[in-house]
C-alpha cells in the first residue's frame, strides 16, 4: 500500500497551534475545518469561545473559512451561523464531492486552500486527492470520540507510526517520541 497520500504536509498538536501567518505567506488564502475534534470535541454542541476568536482572527487577516464536516447537517448549519462563515455537512470525505462545493463557495484555486483536520483516513486524504494542503491535528479528545471513529483510530496510529509522523510543534518543543501516536483510550 502507497502510504505516501496519507502523508499531510504539516502535522501540529492542535489547529490553534498553526502559523497562519506562514501559511498566507505561502499564498494560501482559504482555510477549511474539519470541526469535531479539530477545534473542539464532537460532544460541545456550540462553537467554543476559543474557536471563535481563531475564525475572527483567520477573517480579519484576509483568510476566507469555511466548514467540510462529515457530520449531521444540523450540527453543521448552527456551528455555520456561530462562526458566520460558509460550510458543507455529509462531506463524505475522504471522496472529494463535499470539497469540490467548498472550494467553488471559496472561489479559490486547490494550491491557494489548506484544509485542517484530525483524521488522516478522512480530512489528510481528502485535501491530498484535491491539490490542498493537508494540515493534520491530534484530536482533541481521542478517548470520549464517536464510535465509528474510534474504530479508525487504531488504523491511523499504525499510518503515523510508519509514516514516522511526530507533531511538528512538539519536535521543536523538545518532547520525547513515546507519545507519537494518537493516544490509545485507557483500558
Amino acid at each position: 500500500m502507497n502510504l505516501e497520500k496519507f502523508r499531510p504536509a504539516l502535522y501540529l498538536s492542535s489547529a490553534y497551534k498553526v502559523d497562519y501567518e506562514a501559511l498566507w505567506r505561502e499564498g494560501i488564502r482559504g482555510i477549511l475545518f474539519d470541526i469535531d475534534n479539530t477545534l473542539f470535541p464532537y460532544y460541545v454542541p456550540h462553537a467554543t469561545n476559543e474557536a471563535k476568536a481563531l475564525i475572527d482572527k483567520l477573517k480579519k487577516m484576509g483568510f476566507k473559512v469555511g466548514i467540510l464536516s462529515n457530520g449531521r447537517s444540523e450540527r453543521v448549519q448552527l456551528l455555520k451561523q456561530e462562526f458566520g462563515m460558509e460550510g458543507v455537512s455529509r462531506a463524505a470525505k475522504p471522496l472529494r464531492f463535499g470539497a469540490f462545493r467548498m472550494k467553488k463557495t471559496l472561489g479559490l484555486p486547490a494550491s491557494q486552500i489548506a484544509l485542517i483536520g484530525d483524521q488522516i483516513f478522512m480530512d489528510v486524504l481528502c485535501a491530498n486527492r484535491m491539490g490542498f494542503k493537508s494540515i493534520l491535528t491530534v484530536p482533541i479528545d481521542p478517548v470520549n470520540d464517536e464510535k465509528s471513529v474510534m474504530k479508525r483510530r487504531g488504523a491511523e496510529r499504525k499510518i503515523i507510526s510508519r509514516l514516522n509522523l511526530y507533531p511538528e510543534d512538539l519536535q521543536e518543543a523538545g518532547n520525547s517520541d513515546e507519545d507519537k501516536a494518537i493516544p490509545r483510550k485507557a483500558d
